[in-house]
């Protein structure tokens, strides 16, 4: 039995030391490549819906301070306190954590469904606009949808971000007829463990480096977007030499992870022209079972 024991806790960790990120690129990687098509490279250019300032993912679109995370409608949740028991009759009525609801995209059958079905092929996990996409922060499984901070799941938050059930419990995942999720945190505190599904809100300009791990094999979205119009920052993998140090787009990096994979992300303040705080907001996306896409500018990790 000592033996059995030990061969498997030794599979174990042969295992975790094997996985690893599989495939990624960043916006900076694709710019620099030679391998975008005429649209692609349309879409990354900096007047389009990546600009850093007023584009989606922009400091003043809805990822945003002037966006509803964060602010008055986040507090607004938070004094909701525990409703899952009312969430449980909002799922038995077909509502958003139903299959129904906008988590069917994450279900097996959404897997059988071509990219014209699905949406936009640009906008799927692997596309050139991922972070826009189902497989980003504004899809299902982001802060904006069902899982997040403003999500029909009806936890309870801690001042750190944590979401509480009624016994007073940290809830890190919930079951719901489309499967099992993971929910999308809003931290003002970083935690010591990280799931593949959480934002972060810094109040200071401090260059962190921020340690997750992905539960299962899937593509994940790393989005970092400055609070402030005249701040820009950047990020990298340190497993890789992925990086976004980009002035002119807001910056992401998107990855395809294998389960068990730890992946270290460093947010570095590229420039700033004022004296105040600089905030940030990162926001750190999985999407497993979506439908995905392989692109000539996808780099694959060694």
């Amino acid at each position: 039995m000592k033996t059995i024991l030990f061969s498997f806790i030794g599979l174990l960790t042969i295992q975790a030391s094997w996985a690893k990120i599989i495939v990624g690129f960043s916006h900076e990687s694709a710019l620099n490549s030679n391998l975008l098509n005429a649209e692609e490279r349309f879409w990354l250019n900096p007047t389009g819906p990546l600009n850093p300032v007023v584009g989606v993912t922009g400091s003043r679109g809805p990822l945003g301070s002037l966006g509803p995370f964060g602010g008055v409608l986040t507090q607004f949740f938070q004094s909701l306190g525990n409703w899952s028991e009312f969430s449980e009759s909002l799922t038995e009525a077909q509502g958003p954590l139903s299959e129904m609801g906008p988590l069917f995209l994450a279900s097996e059958f959404s897997q059988s469904l071509t990219p014209l079905q699905i949406g936009y092929d640009k906008l799927v996990a692997g596309g050139v606009l991922h972070s826009l996409g189902n497989a980003g922060a504004l899809g299902p499984l982001g802060i904006a949808g069902p899982l997040g901070p403003h999500g029909a799941h009806g936890f309870s938050r801690d001042e750190d971000g944590h979401y509480k059930n009624e016994a007073s419990r940290i809830v890190e995942k919930i079951k719901t007829p489309a499967g099992e999720f993971e929910l999308y945190e809003l931290y003002t505190k970083l935690p010591e463990k990280l799931d593949s599904s959480f934002a972060y809100f810094s109040e200071t300009n401090d260059e962190i480096e921020v340690t997750f791990k992905s539960h299962k094999t899937q593509w994940i979205n790393i989005l970092i977007l400055n609070e402030y119009d005249l701040d820009r920052f950047g990020i990298s993998v340190s497993q890789t030499n992925l990086k976004s140090h980009l002035h002119s787009l807001t910056n992401a990096i998107n990855i395809k992870a294998e389960a068990g994979t730890s992946i270290t992300v460093k947010v570095k303040l590229l420039s700033s022209l004022h004296f105040m705080n600089k905030p940030f907001r990162l926001f750190v996306t999985g999407a497993p079972k979506f439908f995905e896409v392989s692109r000539p500018f996808q780099q694959p990790i060694q």
